[in-house]
């Protein structure tokens, strides 16, 4: 099992935190989003989790 997201390139809290928490880089989508006239760049992060993990109710 696997847990995807995409964080915008420029925010440093957002990525320190889900790379603290094991999310690994996979993918660079350039120019994703256009934020007050500027267009700003999303990394796609993936979390693999382990069936046994995933399993558990």
């Amino acid at each position: 099992m696997q847990i995807t997201l995409s964080v915008n390139t420029e925010n440093k809290n957002a990525k320190a935190l889900y790379y603290a928490l094991g999310f690994e880089l996979y993918g660079l989508e350039k120019n994703a989003m256009l934020v007050d006239g500027v267009f700003i760049h999303e990394e796609q992060l993936v979390l693999y989790v382990p069936d046994r993990v995933a399993l558990r109710n």
